[in-house]
């Protein structure tokens, strides 16, 4: 069996992994980590949650040499809120390395001495034409959730001929990999092996339940609540979730509430004691949290988007996700069905 610790990992990175509560690598992480690491150029699918981005964050922090205070590698995401994540995920994976990476958006302050910079690849484009950004020195190049890239395309194929000259790795990590970045990436003049990971875990359930009103829809969620001994109950507000949080009556430690005002520390200590067992039930808004996962997940609430559902549903899901629709939510919850999506 793969451990980390078999894995070609530097003493400082294992204790950040091992702090970070991580025990043993998933198949994707364990297929391409230290072929990123090492400087392969890959083609990565496997399904969503499986571990892609974890993979990307230990190798990155691996090969950046934390002595050199320039951008090394360049990281792009689909989303802000996932390039945060992802930024995260790094510094703490990392803190025994002193690496730092950068989620760089219109409104994050420059950080001096960012070794990886991650970003959504419009804005990463627009900052290196400008020059506020320099990548002269930076030889490699990361998609994470190609799946969702598709849309970025020119932006990508620009950001690829802008950087072209100094780049001699590039990563493209998705449940799937569009044929258009596919084209792209054969730009570069570089070999580009194909990995795919098959994850033998079951699909995740979608259930709608319709309810007149909001005093039949929580009749409804204390009914899946009593059935079930793990659930994360998702809110569009912090309002609702700190009414939930109050209606439904249970002690904090069986059902605890986390938004965006909760530290960060906070959080984690809430997300470990719900993977752990410890709390059962997590009433949350849609925060920053790579680390959210329960077999059950009830939306409380309708997502406002496909994106935000997609979320939900499968990066935090691991069995059954549950809607609530009232008559109001009807015509939302059509359109995200509606919706094309990558999974």
């Amino acid at each position: 069996m793969t451990t980390f610790q078999s894995m070609a990992i530097g003493e400082n990175l294992l204790l950040g992994i091992s702090e970070c509560g991580f025990q043993k690598p998933t198949r994707v992480q364990e297929a391409c980590t230290e072929k990123i690491a090492g400087g392969e150029s890959l083609f990565v699918t496997a399904r969503s949650g499986s571990g892609k981005s974890a993979a990307i964050a230990i190798a990155v922090i691996q090969k950046v040499n934390a002595s050199n205070p320039k951008i090394q590698v360049i990281i792009l995401s689909a989303r802000f809120k996932l390039a945060v994540e992802l930024e995260k995920a790094i510094q703490q994976l990392g803190r025994h390395k002193n690496v730092r990476a950068h989620a760089m958006s219109a409104g994050s302050p420059w950080m001096q001495g960012t070794q990886i910079l991650i970003g959504v690849p419009n804005f990463l484009l627009e900052k290196m034409r400008s020059g506020t950004v320099n990548v002269s020195n930076a030889h490699v190049i990361i998609v994470d959730d190609a799946e969702e890239m598709d849309r970025f395309s020119g932006s990508i194929n620009e950001l690829i001929n802008f950087t072209s000259a100094n780049i001699n790795q590039v990563c493209f990590l998705g449940s799937t990999i569009p044929s258009s970045l596919v084209a792209h990436a054969r730009d570069f003049d570089v070999h580009i092996d194909d990995i795919s990971v098959v994850e033998k875990h079951k699909d995740v359930e979608h259930y709608e339940y319709d309810v007149k009103n909001d005093v039949e829809k929580m009749k409804r969620l204390r009914e899946i609540l009593m059935a079930n001994d793990n659930a994360i109950i998702f809110c569009n507000s912090k309002s609702t979730a700190r009414f939930l949080h109050s209606a439904l009556e249970l002690p904090d430690h069986v059902c605890a509430m986390m938004d965006g005002e909760l530290l960060p520390r906070k959080r984690d200590i809430l997300v470990d004691s719900l993977r752990s067992g410890d709390l059962k039930y997590l009433i949350t808004t849609d925060v920053e949290s790579s680390k959210l996962r329960a077999s059950l997940v009830v939306m409380y609430d309708i997502p406002t988007c496909l994106e935000v559902y997609m979320d939900r549903s499968h990066r935090v899901c691991r069995g059954k996700a549950v809607s609530l629709v009232k008559p109001s939510d009807k015509s939302r919850m059509k359109l995200i069905k509606d919706t094309p999506r990558s999974v």
